[in-house]
């Protein structure tokens, strides 16, 4: 038996990339291209160096920095805002605390205090860990009871 769940935020627990896409797709026209509907595809999970590659070979000649830093910055004021949970993570979460498993939210992007608990019912509750969590402390949460 497993002591804990650790759960990654984005695109797991949280429809993140449906806010990137839609916002990949506005700020092309912005930034002088026509929005390719392959690129939101092509660019999601790629981070660094990759994902300016990415973007520079669907958008040649794109100030590919710009145009990650802008979408970045709409997604992260609407994700302060409110960000959609995914199908299903409400009973995941439900079951886990039926069950009497601790569950913690991790990511790899948001700082510490972003998400502050997801609301399960019964009682339950997400705790909130912030970035490296999963990294550094999961090994301890999954050691077997």
């Amino acid at each position: 038996m497993k002591s804990a769940a650790i759960f990654d935020m984005d695109g797991l627990m949280f429809d993140t990339e449906r806010i990137y896409r839609d916002n990949w797709m506005l700020y092309a026209p912005r930034f002088g291209y026509k929005a390719d509907p392959e690129f939101p595809k092509a660019v999601c999970g790629t981070s660094g160096q990759h994902m300016l590659d990415v973007i520079e070979s669907y958008y040649p000649g794109i100030d590919a920095m710009g145009f990650k830093l802008a979408v970045r910055s709409v997604v992260e004021a609407a994700i302060e805002k409110s960000v959609p949970l995914m199908p299903g993570i409400r009973g995941i979460l439900q079951m886990f605390s039926e069950r009497g498993v601790p569950c913690a939210v991790s990511s790899k992007k948001r700082p510490r205090g972003v998400l502050c608990g997801i609301d399960i019912g019964g009682g339950g509750r997400t705790r909130e860990t912030g970035p490296g969590y999963f990294s550094l402390r999961s090994r301890k949460a999954w050691i077997s009871a």
